[in-house]
């Protein structure tokens, strides 16, 4: 993986251009998806049993291996086929306002703050559902923002959802988006927790794991990249 850029400067002040974010277990201290979920039943937007149901399908995700696509298709199936997206959308609205800032992560928030400060351009790239990810980007000021794309039909209603945001989709995003930005603003800085983000990390010139899992972590710690949290 060949990084876009070397590292530009102001007298001794780094500028790398452009920042990445993950969303889940990085700007955020949980997953987004999940934390949505629990919101939703306590709500009354969803019953318990389908919490429980939902509960194993990531446990199996997290634990055992369950291939991301096939945690998305399960658990839109389970939790949004069918519904109003209008309901859900507000849903995610009320939820983000009520509960953002205590699930901001305070560390990864400053990298942020800081990367505005300095004018960088800035990317929340996630997996979790457009309808969460494009909010809390809007809301942290981010310059764009990806996630996964939930479908509706005719009447509004959630049909489908789009492949994952994945890793490699990640990059494709990011090398795209780096394209249109001047020669010297093409130098990367990617934050994650995830080995599924290795090959968005590799692109970085400026790669830091947060709270990684032990097989980002050994990779980190060869390659002597920054380990935040």
């Amino acid at each position: 993986m060949h990084r876009l850029a070397s590292p530009p400067r102001e007298g001794n002040l780094l500028v790398t251009g452009l920042s990445i974010f993950d969303l889940d277990e990085t700007l955020l201290k949980g997953n987004s998806s999940f934390l949505f979920g629990r919101f939703l039943y306590r709500h009354h937007h969803i019953g318990l049993s389908k919490v429980i149901y939902a509960l194993w399908i990531y446990f199996r995700h997290k634990v055992c291996g369950l291939h991301l696509k096939e945690l998305h298709t399960r658990l839109f199936g389970l939790l949004f086929l069918g519904r109003a997206a209008q309901e859900i959308e507000q849903a995610a609205s009320d939820f983000i306002q009520q509960h953002l800032i205590s699930l901001l992560d305070p560390l990864i928030l400053g990298e942020l703050r800081s990367a505005q400060a300095r004018g960088e351009k800035t990317l929340l790239l996630s997996s979790s559902p457009t309808f969460l990810v494009e909010r809390i980007a809007s809301l942290l000021g981010f310059n764009g923002w990806k996630g996964t794309n939930y479908l509706s039909d005719k009447e509004g209603r959630l049909e489908r959802c789009e492949d994952p945001f994945d890793g490699p989709a990640k990059v494709s995003f990011a090398i795209s988006y780096a394209a249109h930005l001047p020669e010297n603003e093409r130098f990367i800085s990617a934050f994650s927790d995830s080995i599924h983000d290795l090959s968005l990390l590799e692109l970085a010139g400026r790669p830091s794991a947060v709270r990684p899992c032990k097989k980002l972590k050994k990779i980190a710690l060869l390659r002597s990249w920054a380990i935040l949290g």
